[in-house]
């Protein structure tokens, strides 16, 4: 059985930077990273076409065709395939769905923050050392809107890992295969996830390893 490799979670909590050693074998396979070449692609046709709301649209639309072909090639060889992104709108999820149908075992990786303050905080940072900006209410939405379509998508997934990426030193907060469950205590899981996954949550209560 094939693998499909996600890597998710809010702005900032760094995923690509993370990409390779949350993956295995990360070198047989490329890991797609959207942001990062959607700005290669801005940036080649801004340079062609100097009107930046054409030469944004220019790069959308190559960048869901280079997505598309590359999936779409995978698929059709039968061959392991990694990518990261956002999922915070049910449309989002139409590729994982592909591959699930497809035969794909579904492997998640969800980079988590402590609170939306972290998330914006590492943005500016981001910003002011060259790197690409978001907008606020973006990263608002991809903060809030991960968490919750998460929660709602979690039949979809064959394997889950959650880690806490808020602070130098990664916290496993959970692994979620099978049904079954490994996970920190009650007293020490963070107040985003109770609040905002009720349905990992009953998973989680319904677990030896929570008790």
């Amino acid at each position: 059985m094939p693998d499909l490799f996600v890597i998710t979670g809010p702005n900032g909590a760094g995923k690509s930077s993370n990409a390779n050693s949350l993956i295995p074998k990360p070198n047989d396979f490329p890991i797609f990273d959207g942001d990062k070449l959607f700005y290669q692609l801005l940036d080649k046709h801004y340079k062609e076409i100097k009107v930046p709301k054409y030469a944004r649209e220019k790069a959308e639309h190559d960048l869901q065709d280079i997505f598309e072909h590359q999936v779409n090639s995978a698929i059709i060889e039968n061959q392991d395939f990694a990518y990261e992104g956002h999922f915070s709108s049910e449309h989002s999820w139409s590729t994982i769905k592909q591959f699930r149908l497809a035969g794909y075992k579904i492997n998640m990786v969800f980079l988590a923050l402590d609170d939306v303050n972290v998330s914006l905080q590492r943005v500016a940072v981001r910003v002011s050392q060259g790197g690409h900006h978001v907008a606020p209410a973006h990263i608002y939405e991809n903060y809030f809107g991960n968490i919750k379509s998460l929660d709602r998508n979690l039949a979809l997934i064959d394997r889950l890992l959650i880690i806490d990426n808020s602070s130098t030193n990664a916290i496993h907060i959970l692994t979620l295969e099978d049904r079954v469950i490994s996970s920190l205590t009650k007293k020490h899981l963070p107040a985003w996830l109770k609040s905002n996954m009720p349905q990992l949550m009953q998973i989680i209560e319904r677990s030896e390893s929570y008790r």
